[in-house]
């Protein structure tokens, strides 16, 4: 609550969205409807939960039910979410089994280039959107410039390399590079 009223407050926060980080002890200890307390809340607050995704932590095989269950929730209450990806082929999975509006990719898991045109491809037929994140070499930088072009697509992108962390949100993010930059909540 406290990051969503802080974010929500600054006077330059625009239109961006505020990714909120899902601990992974709340994926266990979430009651039957968690999203609706916290929609509630925001409500009362009138902050605005159209912009606020959450990030689920990763969970093992064998709490893929757990995962399943905790992203309907949040779904029914009205919040968007992220999931982290560990591969391309691994986010393909995740986009058909809990349909995320976010995927997260280490940008450094593009060894398997077909596979992340793929995940690409499918997110943006689902209306989800790819991340990348760690970019931190112009190496990677460019290979994802690369891969944006194969694929038509503006790729979003957040890591050191492109900006630095900061109290406040900058002016004009989307500017920084020739691709859109994920955003200081991203």
């Amino acid at each position: 609550m406290l990051h969503a009223i802080n974010f929500f407050r600054q006077e330059d926060s625009g239109g961006a969205d505020l990714c909120l980080n899902v601990h992974d002890r709340l994926l266990s200890a979430v009651s039957s409807n968690h999203g609706y307390a916290f929609q509630r809340i925001l409500d009362a607050l009138d902050l605005p939960i159209g912009r606020i995704v959450l990030q689920l932590p990763p969970v093992t095989a064998q709490q893929g039910w757990l995962l399943n269950y905790v992203a309907d929730n949040y779904r029914r209450n009205g919040f968007r979410f992220a999931v982290n990806a560990a591969s391309a082929r691994e986010g393909l999975h995740l986009l058909e089994r809990v349909r995320p509006d976010v995927i997260r990719l280490d940008a450094g898991q593009r060894a398997d280039q077909g596979s992340v045109l793929a995940l690409l491809a499918q997110a943006r037929q689902a209306g989800a959107r790819v991340v990348f994140k760690r970019v931190e070499t112009a190496e990677s930088l460019l290979a994802l410039q690369r891969m944006g072009d194969v694929s038509g697509q503006a790729l979003l992108a957040q890591g050191m390399l492109l900006d630095p962390p900061r109290t406040a949100l900058a002016a004009d993010v989307a500017h920084a590079h020739p691709f859109h930059a994920a955003g200081a909540g991203a």
